[in-house]
């Protein structure tokens, strides 16, 4: 999802109100009501005010999609955020645009249009436990053991909690086994609580559907954020690229 964030269309106007800079796409043209679909979505604390667990996070509804980079774990309101969005939304309307939260520089909102095709599992309106299979292009065939094997080698907390080789708890982790390479990780940054009691179901399903290709499911539980899911990926081993010799086309 949030590698569209690093492909902005090419910038048509700019607007400086204190030290709000926001940029305007050109060709990216979204719909105000659809966009606040999206913003309406966002999940914030009791108190009104965003968790810090989520370090990047997204939302569509529509054909307009919205994201929010907050590297730093600040905490704006609600209103500061809708606020934020509002202002690029008016400036920019018709089209999509990006900017800075208000006066505060560590938190990035950027708005444009939703992902289809190979991006739509990674939609926040794409259903959870719903596998898909084969995304991947130019890649051999996966043995379906080598993909258990690596799940196996993933190190665990006392608790069952996925942890990094030095066992420390993280967002990610990646093993290799073979001809498979597996990823679990979240959607938002945040760390993943999620135990692999719970996990390896998803995981022994998802293996079943996709067989000898790559697959990808999500799910809303097991992560410390409140605006991402968990994620469950695998794939051949062989390298991604863009169609390089000896690598495959990953999404």
């Amino acid at each position: 999802m949030f590698s569209k964030l690093l492909l902005f269309p090419s910038v048509i106007s700019m607007m400086v109100s204190g030290s709000l800079a926001i940029y305007c796409y050109s060709g990216t043209v979204v719909d105000k009501e659809e966009c606040h679909g999206a913003i309406a979505q966002i999940v914030y604390q009791e108190d009104g005010t965003l968790g810090t667990a989520s370090k990047y996070f997204g939302y569509v509804f529509g054909n307009c999609s919205i994201n929010l980079l907050n590297p730093i774990n600040v905490s704006p309101t609600k209103k500061q955020v809708h606020d934020g969005y509002n202002k690029i939304l008016n400036f920019c309307k018709p089209r999509a645009g990006t900017g800075d939260l208000l006066n505060d520089t560590t938190i990035h909102l950027n708005i444009g249009n939703r992902g289809f095709g190979p991006f739509a599992p990674y939609e926040s309106d794409f259903p959870v436990h719903k596998e898909t299979c084969g995304l991947n292009k130019k890649a051999p065939a996966i043995n379906k053991e080598d993909c258990v094997q690596a799940y196996n080698s993933i190190p665990l907390s006392a608790k069952g909690t996925f942890l990094t080789d030095g066992k420390i708890a993280t967002e990610a982790v990646e093993k290799t086994h073979g001809t498979c390479t597996i990823n679990i990780y979240s959607s938002d940054g945040s760390i993943l609580i999620g135990t692999s009691e719970h996990v390896r179901p998803v995981f022994g399903k998802l293996l079943d559907k996709c067989n000898d290709v790559s697959g990808v499911v999500s799910i809303k539980e097991g992560i410390q954020g409140q605006n991402g899911r968990l994620f469950v990926k695998f794939r051949n081993s062989l390298p991604c690229g863009d169609g390089e010799p000896n690598t495959q086309v990953c999404h």
